[in-house]
């Protein structure tokens, strides 16, 4: 009795979450679906996250022939940016082109997107949410280079149903809660129908660098491949409004694992493989695998 009480609970949920994703798509998501215009060299995908892992990988790697590349958020800010010259680059975060948010992050914005515009010699598409489209400072400094190319995608959240998520993500409506840059890279990577995606530098070693000070705040210390001497505990920003409270980021950390099982799901359903190639990485989701 229990079990069928459980399943008729979860049919409920899966039904108003359905219901709330077509809401979201009708009114936040854009049908100028640009991906299918973007075709893989390769057969393969290497996303390189920015976790600390990341600078041992890349020293040990010395060519990454067969792959095409993605990089995501504050990768351009290394010097292996440049040395690499990944096909792709991705950015999710809203508070690098909203309005109104704390100077810090408009100070981070005008740094990431000027070194892009600065050193991309070669050709490169720039993944970005449709969103960010209605903001002009992010794009001055992008549209003075003709290497890069702007692909928007859709950002919106989907949830309930898995035949009604499956045929927004497969029409590049939406996504899983994107709390975490990987997740829209993981969705753009298998809407372009990669046939095996590898994931390096994505630790995700979060939880014990978590922390509550005397004044109650919730501290979180994010390592970076490129910070991980000076990387400190701070506040985790909410949209770069506000800071989050504990369980605020626990949530979001939540949200963010229970993404990356949704995504796997999706992929084997698309008949595409991801391999978790990032030593001691807290991600349960993809299968473990070493790049050849």
């Amino acid at each position: 009795m229990i079990q069928f009480l459980s399943q008729i609970r979860k049919a409920l949920v899966d039904s108003i979450h359905s219901f709330e994703s077509i809401v979201r798509v009708l009114f936040l998501s854009r049908f100028d679906y640009q991906l299918k215009n973007v075709k893989p060299n390769h057969s393969k995908l290497l996303i390189l996250g920015n976790g600390p892992s990341i600078n041992n990988f890349l020293s040990s790697s010395t060519s990454f022939e067969g792959y095409d590349l993605l990089t995501v958020n504050f990768f351009p800010t290394s010097d292996s940016f440049e040395k690499i010259q990944p096909r792709f680059h991705c950015i999710a975060a809203p508070e690098l082109w909203r309005p109104g948010v704390m100077q810090e992050y408009i100070d981070m914005s005008d740094q990431l997107f000027g070194k892009l515009a600065g050193i991309v010699s070669w050709p490169m598409y720039l993944f970005i949410p449709f969103e960010a489209k209605k903001y002009s400072r992010w794009q001055k400094p992008i549209n003075k280079n003709r290497n890069i190319t702007v692909v928007y995608f859709n950002n919106t959240p989907i949830e309930g149903l898995k035949r009604l998520r499956y045929l927004f993500f497969d029409h590049g409506f939406g996504m899983p809660r994107p709390h975490n840059i990987l997740i829209p890279a993981l969705i753009v990577a298998v809407q372009i129908r990669y046939k095996e995606i590898y994931l390096a530098g994505v630790d995700h070693s979060w939880l014990g660098e978590i922390s509550v000070n005397d004044n109650n705040e919730a501290l979180v210390c994010q390592k970076h491949f490129y910070d991980i001497e000076t990387a400190t505990s701070k506040p985790m920003n909410y949209q770069g409004v506000r800071h989050r409270k504990l369980c605020e980021i626990l949530h979001k950390f939540y949200l963010t694992f229970k993404a990356y099982l949704e995504i796997e799901e999706y992929a084997n359903a698309r008949n595409v493989k991801i391999f978790n190639s990032t030593e001691n990485s807290f991600i349960d989701a993809f299968e473990r695998k070493k790049i050849n």
